[in-house]
This record gives C-alpha cells, sequence and structure tokens, in this order.
C-alpha cells in the first residue's frame, strides 16, 4: 500500500495519504474491496464468455480458493445463472455435478479449518 500512496503522490505532485481500500486502518473498505473483487471475477468470466460465445445457464463452473473472493464470486455467479459444481481450497474441495448450494457453504456451517471433508453436497433449490 506504501508503494501505492507513493507512486499516487508522484503522480499529484505532492505528498498526500489518500484513503485506500484495502489500507488497515479502513476495515469497512477492506470488507468492500473484498466484495469488489469477487464482482470483479465474475464481471471477467462474464466478459469471456460473451467473447467465446458461450451460454451461462449451459456452462459449469469449479472455483479455485473458497476465501474472500472466491466465495463472494461464486455466489454471486450462481445468482447470475452459472452452476457452481466444484469448490476446492487448501482445506480440500468438493465436486457435485447437479450444482452446491453456495450461500450454505459460504455461512461457516462447517469448521474453517477443515471446511469439505464432512460437508454433504447439496444442489440448489
Amino acid at each position: 500500500m506504501a508503494w501505492v500512496m507513493d507512486t499516487y503522490s508522484m503522480h499529484t505532485r505532492q505528498a498526500t495519504t489518500p484513503s485506500l481500500p484495502a489500507s488497515p486502518s479502513n476495515w469497512a473498505a477492506r470488507v468492500a474491496a473484498g466484495e469488489a473483487t469477487g464482482r470483479g471475477v465474475m464481471i471477467c468470466v462474464d466478459k469471456a464468455m460473451a467473447k467465446l460465445g458461450m451460454k451461462k445457464e449451459t456452462t459449469r463452473v469449479i472455483i479455485q480458493g473458497f476465501g474472500n473472493v472466491g466465495s463472494l464470486a461464486a455466489e454471486l455467479m450462481q445468482k447470475a445463472g452459472y452452476k457452481i459444481i466444484g469448490l476446492a481450497d487448501i482445506g480440500g474441495g468438493l465436486y457435485n455435478e447437479k450444482g452446491f448450494d453456495v450461500p450454505r457453504l459460504s455461512t461457516g456451517s462447517t469448521p474453517r479449518k477443515d471446511p469439505y471433508r464432512n460437508f454433504p453436497p447439496a444442489a440448489p433449490k
């Protein structure tokens, strides 16, 4: 973040301390930055899908990394019509060809240290 602040200061030709999304002192902005990043993932996928001539409704998605960004991207993509069939992070992975109820997985219904090992797959309603 110091590098970003330094670069910003060079371009404005004055020393400044702008409010940066990931600055440690601004917790609410960090949360919003995670949401923005997850939404950005979905937007990039949407653009790639359009360029490739693919449709959301017939596309199966696997999310690698189910932390702040990945879990939100999965939720947003599911709401937008994608079928999320696989999820993985450092604790393991899940696969269900029928899809997952992503909000159920994101609610912390399983311990974070072992998030998937005993989680029963559940197709979205």
